[in-house]
């Protein structure tokens, strides 16, 4: 049973109209929510210095201006080979979003001034970038435009793709080349010509200078081909290989670096490593999938969505050939079972994280808008108006907390309980007069204060924690002193401290009052 024309057009219609409103979302206040610290580093290394290059630059205990730091921002002062130095100290990252967000923030800085919103705009064009591709890409898979409308409209007002095309890291990268290159699979394994290979070939690539975890999507192109093609020599299978291994062979020199900074590889992953129970990261699987769709607390309600992903994901398998339903499942699984099972056996979290788990979720999806595009053509009536208020309810909700998010200064992806430290901490330094800060504490945290407080303030760094003298006629603040310290300085003369803001005892700020 066929849709009528009316309701096809009726579809369409709403579907572009959400999608007219996630490109709104993801273009708006982009300079507005709290800049956290793994978007400071982004801007630190695309300005060409690592945290050991600023501390030796910064720390030195004289005291700096706020247009000293300025230099940590954005790209000033710094060549790219810079910016490549930096980034290949951290080789967990490898460099395609870096470099492409340094050009792009040399360019747009020569005419805006909110160093903020242009750094994170570009992460707003790859998510823009995004929407079409999934239209194109579920057009490739299904040939079926209706499919591929509803997966655009649900993908283009996604919380978790708006959240994080306001995010200045290479997530909305990672996403676009994830549905770019699953898309020139497909073309290519039904027209297996040299270009089409050819542009496959450069997706790979592409993919892996994006992401390291955009080799679990490769392995998942491989066992689909495989499972699909047979493990044969034909031109097809052959084609595969070749394009595959020339991906590989692009990425090859971060691959060396990788290898030459096998230490500095280890230390990052050991950081996302800690012991947490079973039932806290079944907690967090199904949370995080509540943030795909709706980003709302429904608690153990949760379970219902479980369900209806896991039904999505059977109908797609029942009612497809295996060539149209393996790719989306292969993808799914693979990225999810890579980072689970581990998780399960050593009790490790990262499988918690959901910026991990992008491609699976995007894969979810897809699946499920198959199964809303099959549920519309259900044989009873009521059946296809049940259908068609559950799809209108998903857009529904995605659209309400979307323009909520928007006004949040604080999202759940913008480390939330630092920053319910550092926003009230710069008001309380921003009302003061002739501000100094005063820590010893690392450049990310500086840096964070610095996007912050209001350009009169003044820093003063320390590599090691000492007594330093306290200018007159300033405000000055200590950042996390030392227990030590802060019986220093109560010691002086007709000095004392106070406590003005703390966050859980980790993140402290005392003003010297005398």
């Amino acid at each position: 049973m066929k849709l009528p024309k009316s309701l096809n057009f009726s579809l369409k219609l709403l579907c572009i109209a959400v999608i007219v409103l996630g490109i709104f979302y993801r273009v708006t206040n982009l300079g507005f929510k709290f800049y956290w610290g793994d978007e400071v580093r982004t801007s630190m290394r695309i300005s060409g210095y690592t945290e050991e290059e600023v501390i030796e630059t910064s720390y030195t205990g004289e005291i700096l201006e706020f247009s000293q730091l300025q230099a940590y921002h954005y790209p000033q002062n710094r060549t790219v080979s810079d910016t490549l130095s930096a980034l290949a100290h951290h080789p967990e990252h490898p460099p395609l979003y870096y470099l492409s967000s340094r050009f792009w923030v040399q360019f747009w800085m020569q005419w805006f001034s909110d160093s903020v919103a242009v750094t994170r705009s570009l992460s707003a064009v790859f998510s823009l970038l995004a929407i079409p591709c999934a239209f194109w890409l579920c057009r490739e898979i299904f040939a079926d435009s209706r499919v591929a409308w509803v997966a655009t409209a649900l993908v283009a007002i996604s919380p978790l793709h708006i959240l994080y095309a306001h995010e200045a890291r290479q997530y909305s990268l990672w996403v676009l080349v994830t549905l770019f290159s699953s898309g020139m699979l497909v073309r290519s394994l039904r027209r297996s010509t040299v270009k089409n290979w050819g542009i496959y070939a450069f997706s790979i690539a592409l993919g892996l200078y994006s992401h390291l975890l955009f080799a679990l999507v490769a392995i998942a192109h491989a066992i689909y081909v495989f499972a699909t093609e047979g493990i044969r020599r034909s031109k097809t299978v052959i084609s595969y290989l070749v394009s595959s291994i020339l991906g590989g062979l692009l990425f090859s020199p971060w691959i060396w670096i990788i290898v030459t900074k096998t230490a500095r590889t280890s230390e990052a992953i050991e950081e996302g490593e800690s012991s947490v129970e079973f039932s806290f990261l079944v907690y967090r699987w199904f949370r995080n999938l509540n943030r795909v769709f709706f980003d709302a607390n429904l608690g153990d309600i949760n379970f219902i969505l479980v369900l209806f992903v896991l039904y999505a994901l059977y109908i797609l398998i029942r009612e497809n050939p295996r060539k149209t339903w393996f790719l989306v499942l292969t993808i799914v699984a693979t990225n999810a079972i890579f980072l689970v099972i581990p998780d399960i056996i050593w009790g490790s979290r990262r499988s918690a994280g959901l910026r991990y788990l992008f491609a699976s979720y995007t894969g979810i999806q897809i699946a499920v808008a198959y199964l809303f595009s099959t549920k519309f053509n259900s044989v009873k009536l009521w059946q296809q108006k049940t259908w068609r208020v559950v799809f209108v309810l998903f857009l529904t909700v995605g659209t309400i907390m979307g323009a909520i998010d928007l006004q949040k200064e604080v999202t759940w992806n913008k480390s939330d309980d630092k920053a319910r430290f550092y926003i009230p901490a710069a008001e309380k330094i921003n009302l003061a007069p002739n501000p100094l800060l005063i820590t010893t504490e690392d450049p990310v945290k500086v840096l964070t204060f610095s996007y912050r407080v209001k350009p009169e303030t003044q820093f003063q760094l320390f590599r090691e924690e000492r007594l330093p003298d306290f200018p007159d006629k300033r405000s000055v603040f200590l950042f996390n002193p030392s227990p030590v310290l802060q019986q220093q300085v109560q010691a002086l003369p007709n000095t004392q401290l106070e406590l003005v803001e703390n966050r859980k005892d980790e993140l402290k700020l005392w003003q010297v009052l005398r």
